[in-house]
């Protein structure tokens, strides 16, 4: 045994030496193989290297052949672009030169149209105001009773004139001639006695009051001469009267001054009063008279002066209506030709050719910039490719001086590796002998080893066998105890089962009794439910019988009604028709009892007889003549008012269609505006390549037309506007404000967390453009957001600096620096 672990000791120490030489020589393989891989690897990439260069080389001379082409294409588009631009900046201008004409043009027929409407104002009111004037000149009315009878019904008297209507006079001195002359106004002018003497004997014989006369032959006096004085006029100066008349009026008003200047009314008649005692003074309004020593005056009716003059009032008025009438026709006339020459400019618009110019130049943009891009995008692969070349030159130089010192170091490691594989040799022959030195050592002591260990084995054979017998037979003595134990609770349960098998048993029996006695209780109570229910079914039959009865019944009950209300009705009529035709009650005709012997024939005669004789009944009432006039004079003057009402709707109507016709051209102006302005916001708050637009629905009315709002920002092509995102709508919708406000601004403006869903992006814009239009307008801004607080003026912070007290912070920016 020492002998064997001496020899173990010498094989151990040989064979770690023998490892430790493998571990060099395998390490010196393995590093050499590291070597021919990398060494294989940088051939590999020179090679992939190469051939990248040369693909790169064809594709640079491919791409630079496109350049050229390129920019000639780019050259070309740049020059269609001017091309186009300078057609539409010569449409846009042409247009604009159109749309100034078409709006100078509205402007005129708009000023035309105000001028005819306030001629024809002008001519309703003199239409008006000649119309009363000539019904209360026709009508008399105002005046008493004996002037009207004495005109209408008096053949002498009706070419005889009033004073009021041969006396004419300025506008300015009516009211003060009509103060004056007021006591005389009703005065008839009659040629002499004898007529005026037949008036007053008619007068009295048909009871029509008193009348006043001028008698004409017994006025012959000469001119009076007037004084002239300063700040009087005489009254026979600015009253103008026929020839035939003259002396009458210089006796009425030869001494009747006019004093122009009314504040110095009591100055000037204390002077005149002293050398002219004789004089009359009146104030030019009419409200001062002064005659001798007496004052008379005191507010002027509203009236006062429409009494003078109406002849003449009446044929200077249809003078004027003529003339007004002439100006409006002409002022039509003119309008009609600059509605014309409107519809010709418009007509002469170039809306179709700027669409198709826009859409030309839009179209050489896109080819534009798509030679543009891929010119870009040419030069840019050109460039990578010139950085991926020198890229590869700086690899394969790298890979080239790596594979130099891969190679001496491949050299240097084949050197070491047969040094080490000759140490290893010799190491290996030396193993070997101490390996077949321990085996023999190992072999002896192997056959003693082996004879020890099967008689080992045999003891623990005998003695495992053994024990495992003594198990089993405790094993057996516990499960007897285990089986002789549950055998007896199963006996004990068996019992308990039989007990109860008998106790169930005869619950059953009793069951079965009870089942049959139920059932015998059923088979009654189901006898007497059906029959119950047989009566039941013949009650129902009957109750239906009878409601079908009564149904009837109340069908004819209300047949019988309808009969008894229709017998009433015809009643009712017979009353009234005994009433109206016969002066007799029902209950009268009632109470006598009908002759039996009389016909039809003869009764219907007797009653036609009886109906003649009823007309023919009754006095003629002698004022049904002057009632007709009186109906007839209303009729007429209500008849003339509706024409008057009827001209005046026909007239509005005009103004109406006037007006509509004014709003759909200024409706369809605004509209073009608004949606130039629109796209002009929308793109400034998109970009130039969004497209939108406001298309206005076909209707036969623009103004109740719907209109269509189309958004489409780039990259999208929504068909509703709930297709975009909540910024998008919320810019949509400020570019659609922002439009209107570029036409007609507002004073002030709030919005209402209008940038809540904004990006940061877009609530630069949105801050911006209300800067931009904060210039005209004042907006109030509610918002949440930091960016939208730093760029206002003034805000206000809402706090509660006590419970349920809030109050508002403000802070002025502006004063900050």
């Amino acid at each position: 045994l020492q002998e064997l672990e001496v020899v173990k000791n010498e094989h151990t120490d040989a064979r770690k030496k023998l490892e430790e030489e493998q571990h060099h020589f395998k390490q010196a393989e393995k590093e050499l193989y590291e070597i021919d891989k990398k060494i294989a690897v940088n051939k590999v990439r020179l090679e992939n290297y190469r051939r990248e260069l040369e693909l790169l080389g064809s594709d640079e001379i491919q791409q630079t052949n496109k350049v050229q082409p390129l920019q000639d294409e780019s050259l070309h588009w740049q020059q269609e672009h001017i091309a186009s631009k300078n057609v539409f900046d010569t449409l846009i201008t042409n247009e604009n030169i159109l749309k100034e004409k078409i709006h100078s043009v509205q402007t005129e027929i708009e000023t035309l149209r105000n001028t005819v409407a306030d001629v024809r104002r002008k001519l309703d009111a003199k239409k008006n105001e000649h119309s009363l004037t000539k019904n209360l000149y026709e009508s008399f009315e105002g005046f008493p009773e004996s002037i009207k009878y004495l005109k209408k019904n008096v053949a002498s008297m009706r070419d005889a004139p009033l004073l009021s209507d041969i006396v004419n006079t300025h506008d300015d001195y009516k009211t003060a001639i009509e103060s004056y002359l007021d006591q005389w106004l009703n005065y008839y002018i009659v040629n002499d006695l004898d007529q005026a003497v037949a008036a007053i004997h008619a007068l009295d014989a048909n009871d029509k009051g008193r009348a006043n006369f001028f008698l004409l032959n017994e006025f012959n006096g000469s001119d009076i001469s007037a004084p002239d004085l300063p700040g009087v006029i005489p009254a026979l100066q600015v009253v103008s009267m026929h020839t035939k008349y003259t002396s009458l009026l210089n006796h009425l008003l030869g001494h009747v001054m006019i004093i122009s200047d009314e504040t110095r009314f009591a100055e000037i008649s204390g002077l005149l009063s002293k050398q002219y005692p004789h004089l009359h003074l009146l104030s030019q309004s009419g409200k001062i008279i002064k005659s001798g020593k007496s004052v008379t005056g005191g507010s002027v009716g509203l009236f006062k002066g429409k009494r003078l003059g109406r002849e003449k009032n009446l044929k200077s008025l249809e003078e004027e209506i003529t003339l007004i009438t002439k100006e409006e026709e002409n002022i039509a006339a003119v309008i009609k030709e600059k509605e014309s020459q409107l519809e010709s400019l418009r007509e002469s618009t170039a809306d179709k050719e700027i669409r198709k110019a826009t859409d030309a130049m839009n179209h050489v943009n896109q080819q534009l910039v798509s030679a543009q891009t891929r010119l870009d995008h040419i030069r840019n692969v050109l460039k990578q490719m010139q950085d991926k070349k020198e890229s590869f030159n700086r690899m394969i130089l790298q890979t080239e001086q790596e594979s130099l010192q891969l190679n001496m170091s491949h050299e240097q490691t084949i050197h070491f590796k047969d040094q080490k594989q000759g140490s290893l040799l010799d190491m290996e022959s030396a193993f070997r002998e101490v390996t077949e030195k321990l085996n023999l050592h190992n072999n002896a002591y192997n056959q003693e080893n082996i004879r020890y260990h099967q008689q080992l084995n045999k003891y623990d054979s005998v003695h495992q066998d053994l024990r495992y017998k003594i198990t089993r037979i405790k094993e057996s003595e516990t499960l007897l105890q285990t089986n002789q134990k549950q055998l007896t609770d199963v006996k004990e349960e068996l019992i308990e089962i039989k007990n109860k098998i008998e106790e169930i048993q005869k619950g059953l029996f009793k069951m079965y009794d009870e089942k049959v006695v139920k059932e015998t209780m059923l088979a009654t109570v189901e006898q007497d439910y059906y029959g119950s229910r047989g009566e039941i079914a013949e009650t129902e039959d009957a109750i239906k019988t009878l409601q079908k009865k009564k149904e009837q019944s109340d069908v004819i009950l209300g047949g019988i009604k309808d009969k008894l209300n229709d017998l009433k009705v015809q009643l009712a009529a017979t009353k009234e028709r005994l009433w109206v035709e016969f002066q007799v009650e029902l209950e009268q005709v009632l109470d006598n009892e009908p002759p039996q012997n009389i016909s039809i024939e003869e009764l219907q005669e007797k009653v036609e007889a009886a109906k003649k004789r009823l007309e023919n009944y009754g006095e003629v009432n002698p004022m049904a003549i002057q009632a007709f006039e009186e109906m007839k004079q209303r009729y007429d003057f209500i008849k003339s008012q509706r024409e008057d009402l009827v001209n005046a709707k026909t007239s509005l109507l005009t103004t109406i269609d006037e007006i509509d016709t004014t709003a759909r051209k200024k409706f369809d102006d605004a509209f073009i505006q608004i949606r130039q302005n629109f796209q002009e916001v929308f793109r400034g708050l998109f970009s130039s390549e969004d497209d939108c637009d406001l298309i206005l629905k076909e209707n036969s009315d623009p103004l109740e037309a719907e209109i269509e709002i189309i958004a489409k920002p780039k990259g999208k092509k929504p068909t509703v506007l709930d297709q975009l995102s909540g910024g998008e709508k919320t810019l949509t919708g400020m570019s659609l404000l922002f439009a209107l406000y570029l036409l007609k601004p507002a004073p002030f403006c709030i919005l209402d967390e209008v940038d809540a869903p904004l990006d940061d992006n877009n609530i630069t814009k949105f801050n911006n453009i209300v800067r931009k239009f904060s210039d005209n307008s004042q907006f109030i801004i509610v918002t949440h957001n930091k960016r939208t607080m730093a760029e206002v003026d003034i805000i206000y912070g809402v706090t509660m600096a006590e419970q349920g007290i809030s109050k508002v912070v403000p802070v002025d920016f502006r004063n900050l620096n």
